[in-house]
């Protein structure tokens, strides 16, 4: 249990009813839940308003994980906390005649159990399905491709790649991030930027691994390289990885992935018999997908025939299993084709790990699930899901 997560709950209201009953018995009306304190200085709920019995209280709230935090905080004898009008807690751990015992207390843990709805049909198990009241769970497949493009569109705007020209070097330097991977994808990246694509462009494989080495630091006798590759598989070590961009650099037509030959960047991959299917799968959904619809948000007209391409290729059966996608199998989560893999990605990134939820051990908890920040509908209107 986390403290934020007590925070979400009482400032969502993710409750049926705002009535409840303190450890002494006493019936409480939440009239106002209060305004989160995001100085996290002071109590939690500040203008808070509650009926209490026959008196209406304005003042302060607190939440805990436990009643002993309050001692455990140091909130006792802190003049800031002179005016808690309540104090919500998850558990209540104290003695009834202790003298904290005599604030208004709640406990949360009652409330949540009985609020969460009955949903025969759910197969999750995640605890944030029944807190949030889903009426539309599971998710819409508009929603998870919004999510989807959203997260893509953050990741062309951290590396600033959607402002630039040069679309040729940025493809590249895309490929080269996915072929990095999650350890030296960074690594990768400034690789294609010390030695640019117009370097290598039309050099034998050989040639251009050379120049990897050498500009990279991973040539032999030379140790002050910043690739890392302690802990990493054979497969995955960072002079294989050269090896094969190299190769793949050497391959592919540049000219025709700047097209919307979606059947050339399919074929172009398959034909490569050095690259695992994983390592296909991540170059084309990390590299070629979001450079397309970076591509696709600068156009006024969406082309109906890609899109649909482009839907039918997440639809496709995950090749494998990473360390996040056996994670969510564990809570229950279906993951079958690329969709769900990224759908989850982009939803933990944007959600779950800001959040911390009940017992969920990958924090599966969203706020205002069915609502996105931005519409990026016109980018994928015509994506239909796949029978």
């Amino acid at each position: 249990m986390k403290e934020s997560y007590l925070h979400w709950m009482w400032e969502n209201k993710v409750f049926s009813s705002r009535f409840f009953k303190t450890i002494q018995g006493q019936e409480v009306e939440i009239l106002d839940f209060g305004t989160f304190n995001h100085s996290y200085q002071g109590p939690d709920f500040q203008n808070a308003s509650l009926r209490l019995e026959e008196c209406i209280l304005h003042g302060q709230i607190e939440v805990h994980v436990s009643s002993s935090d309050w001692l455990a905080h140091g909130h006792e004898g802190d003049i800031r906390y002179s005016n808690i009008i309540l104090h919500v807690v998850w558990e209540h751990d104290l003695d009834v005649n202790h003298p904290l015992s005599q604030i208004p207390t709640i406990e949360l843990s009652e409330y949540a159990i009985a609020n969460q709805p009955s949903l025969p049909q759910d197969k999750y198990g995640l605890a944030c399905v029944g807190l949030n009241q889903l009426s539309s769970y599971p998710w819409p497949v508009n929603y998870k491709w919004n999510l989807i493009v959203q997260n893509y569109f953050k990741k062309a705007q951290h590396y600033l790649w959607h402002k630039r020209p040069d679309t040729i070097q940025v493809l590249y330097e895309m490929l080269g991030a996915a072929m990095g991977s999650k350890v030296n994808q960074h690594a990768f990246v400034r690789l294609c930027k010390e030695v640019p694509f117009v370097l290598v462009n039309g050099l034998p494989a050989n040639q251009t691994q050379f120049l990897y080495m050498t500009k990279s630091g991973l040539s032999e006798g030379n140790k002050s390289s910043y690739f890392e590759y302690k802990g990493l598989l054979p497969s995955g070590h960072p002079k294989k990885r050269l090896e094969q961009f190299a190769k793949l650099i050497q391959q592919l037509d540049f000219v025709k992935l700047m097209s919307r030959d979606w059947a050339y960047r399919l074929n172009c991959l398959d034909e490569l018999s050095e690259l695992s299917t994983a390592i296909k799968d991540r170059l084309l959904f990390d590299a070629l997908v979001p450079f397309y619809v970076m591509r696709m948000a600068g156009q006024k007209q969406v082309d109906k025939h890609q899109n649909s391409l482009c839907q039918q290729l997440f639809m496709r059966k995950l090749s494998g299993q990473n360390s996040f996608t056996k994670a969510l199998k564990k809570q229950g989560v279906e993951m079958n084709t690329y969709l769900d893999e990224f759908f989850w990605k982009a939803k933990y990134q944007r959600d779950c790990a800001k959040l911390k939820c009940l017992t969920c051990p990958i924090h599966q908890i969203t706020k205002e699930v069915n609502e996105s920040e931005k519409d990026y509908s016109s980018f994928y209107t015509n994506f239909t899901p796949c029978e």
